[in-house]
């Protein structure tokens, strides 16, 4: 192998992962996503199903505010279905109709108009305003331009049209008007059939208009309780392979080896790490290893969607906040956002560089290189890999001095003080991990084992002990080598 050649370390960077990895079956469509929940520290309430798909996708915190209520049945009018009340709406399923017309808004501006005695008189036409002549008043400057900038996405094109923002807001019941609101100031406000509109000049655009927290106003503040804990994701996903070496799939395991669920049946599937949150996970697909594959999946496997679709992309790792992916492709490091957009080559470096994982405070990246090789391959024909770190943007990377080692797979610790890593090697034998300060020093051997990963609270490392008689097994070992325990059959855990 060419230390040189940035094509071989790819390749071995992936055949490291995936030891005798053959030619895997063709891959299916992605199957769809399940319906989810969002939950609110600030009032202790949860949003879920096709209400929290609309509150998503229809403007968010800025349009609808916090929820206020549980979704339930109410009767308004002579409708009787699901609501539930937001700070600034309501928004109530009609599953009698098509979508997106299966969720509407309440109209709680008309609600609030025909309360303080109705519409005023009809205003003529203003010269540069919008004037909407089904109800006879005008919509002008900022109320206009954030008007026309918001809406319901009816066709699937960026931007708005009248219709769309009318769907969302619906027609003006009033001109521009003063009003003395809640907090005890006077501000320019102007009435539509579901919101008030709100002047707020100190503010910079667009937040200098506000929507009035119409929904709070009819049914009240929430009584906030503290929103359950979350149960705690402990579990382990990994790769295993079919019996016969013929294919990989992802699976999840519980540290006690007990609970394995099989989460992709391609075939063709590995790499597998944890978002941040543990609600996704991203992995790696391909029929072989030149036309590799980022792609991402819910933690329970449904809604598989591919980011990458050219080079060989392998190794992928998330930043903390869950908006970015690093990864290798073709012996360097990029980033991209999790949709796929905005790919960047950090490193761009004509040696090899692979095996990247992100720092849980998101300032650097650790990754192996062979960009500084001293000395030769070992007898087996390793590549001299060396752990690095660069900033998060790409700059300043710097060799960690792990003395006369190799290193592959380093892995930070929750706390980013502390990375794990393997001597590097391109046989199936055992090889050491080590842990060592991201400065160098403080080295210490653990056991021998590969493809380390922290616990989440940092005391204990899963990893895979290879060997010429071992496929792979992944095992856990407390961080001073004591207490290594089997979970399972497989490689490529990520705790």
């Amino acid at each position: 192998m060419s230390i040189g050649s940035k094509r071989n370390w790819t390749v071995f960077a992936l055949a490291a992962l995936v030891a005798l990895l053959l030619p895997l079956v063709a891959t299916p469509a992605p199957t769809q996503a399940q319906e989810g929940e969002q939950c609110f520290q600030e009032t202790g309430l949860c949003v879920s199903g096709r209400i929290l798909q609309y509150w998503q996708q229809n403007g968010g915190l800025p349009v609808f505010g916090l929820p206020i209520t549980s979704q339930r049945e109410e009767t308004i009018g002579d409708w009787t279905g699901q609501v539930q009340w937001f700070e600034r709406n309501r928004l109530e399923l009609h599953p009698e109709n098509e979508a997106p017309f299966d969720v509407l808004l309440g109209r709680l501006g008309a609600e609030f108009v025909e309360r303080d005695g109705g519409p005023p008189p009809r205003e003529e036409p203003h010269e540069g305003c919008t004037y909407f002549n089904e109800t006879g008043y005008n919509v002008c400057g900022d109320f206009l331009a954030y008007w026309s900038s918001n809406g319901l996405n009816l066709d699937g094109q960026p931007g708005f049209t009248a219709a769309e923002s009318l769907a969302l807001f619906g027609f003006p019941l009033t001109g521009e008007f003063e009003a003395t609101l809640e907090d005890g100031n006077t501000y320019t406000v102007q009435w539509f059939e579901r919101v008030r509109f709100e002047r707020h000049p100190q503010n910079e655009p667009p937040f200098n208009v506000l929507l009035s927290r119409l929904g709070a106003s009819l049914v009240g503040e929430p009584v906030v309780s503290p929103a359950p804990a979350p149960a705690v994701n402990d579990r382990i996903v990994y790769t295993l392979r079919a019996d016969d070496f013929s294919s990989t799939d992802i699976y999840t395991i519980d540290p006690d080896g007990s609970g394995r669920t099989q989460l992709t049946t391609s075939g063709d599937a590995s790499q597998p790490v944890w978002s941040p949150d543990k609600s996704r996970i991203a992995f790696v697909r391909g029929v072989d290893i030149e036309t590799s594959s980022i792609y991402i999946m819910n933690a329970d496997g449904a809604g598989q969607i591919s980011l990458t679709t050219s080079g060989m992309s392998s190794s992928p790792t998330w930043s903390p906040d869950g908006s970015q992916l690093a990864f290798e492709r073709d012996g360097d490091i990029y980033v991209m956002n999790v949709d796929g957009s905005g790919v960047t080559n950090l490193t761009n470096h004509p040696s090899g560089d692979g095996f990247p994982d992100w720092s849980p405070d998101g300032s650097r990246i650790a990754f192996a290189s062979d960009r500084e090789a001293t000395v030769e391959r070992n007898p087996v024909g390793a590549v001299r890999a060396e752990i690095f770190i660069m900033n998060s943007d790409g700059s300043q990377p710097a060799r960690v001095d792990t003395g006369t080692l190799n290193g592959l797979w380093p892995d930070w610790s929750p706390d980013s003080t502390r990375l794990a890593f393997a001597t590097a090697a391109n046989d199936i034998s055992p090889v050491p991990m080590y842990i060592i300060n991201p400065d160098g020093s403080g080295r210490t051997e653990v056991t021998d084992g590969r493809e380390p990963s922290w616990s989440p609270d940092g005391t204990r490392l899963a990893f895979t002990l290879t060997g010429f008689s071992i496929a792979g097994e992944i095992y856990i070992v407390n961080t001073d080598g004591s207490g290594s325990t089997l979970v399972t059959e497989g490689s490529d855990p990520d705790w």
